[in-house]
């Protein structure tokens, strides 16, 4: 488990109809995190050349703000169509430091 004021790498180790997301050609993911929003298209999101997975790096100042129980969904868009995960929760830890290093 992340606390406030890490940086917390995020994983999308997804599937669509039981396909790895990476193995799709998608147009769009957007990976909603409490009231932020990552995309595909602004290049918060990346494929990892080592992991061959999809990853978003969530930074400290973004990590101080968040709750000890955070919402978040992923969306996917290929050729018109939308699907989307179901709403989960990240749990962040507590800090004692309010600042970023």
């Amino acid at each position: 488990m992340a606390n406030r004021g890490d940086t917390l790498p995020i994983v999308l180790d997804y599937t669509i109809n039981g396909i790895p997301i990476e193995d799709w050609d998608l147009d769009e993911i957007e990976f909603s995190l409490g009231s932020r929003q990552y995309t595909l298209s602004h290049e918060d999101i990346t494929l990892d050349d080592i992991l061959n997975k999809y990853v978003l790096n969530i930074g400290q100042a973004t990590t101080l703000k968040l709750g000890a129980n955070t919402r978040y969904q992923v969306r996917f868009k290929k050729d018109g169509e939308v699907t989307s995960s179901d709403i989960g929760f990240i749990k962040i830890g507590a800090s004692l430091s309010t600042k970023t290093i």
